[in-house]
């Protein structure tokens, strides 16, 4: 339960846009959307900050696959 309580800042873009304020304080998600407040947006930037922004996820899954895999299973065994 902890690992989705820190996973939950991640997703938060309204709070992000609404409360902090500045270039050093924004987040990576807000600085793509004020990429495309301009009529042409640079689609190749934004799909490169897109796989840098998927990278810690997939790197967290990888490192932690065998114990996420054996909460799950041993969570799903009925009887143990």
């Amino acid at each position: 339960m902890r690992k989705l309580l820190d996973a939950a800042p991640w997703n938060e873009y309204l709070y992000a846009v609404l409360l902090l304020q500045g270039e050093k304080t924004i987040t990576l998600p807000v600085g793509m959307g004020n990429f495309l407040t301009t009529d042409d947006a640079p689609w190749n930037l934004l799909m490169a900050l897109s796989v840098i922004y998927a990278i810690p996820p997939v790197l967290f899954y990888y490192v932690f696959r065998r114990y996420l895999t054996h909460g799950l299973v041993s969570g799903s065994v009925q009887g143990t």
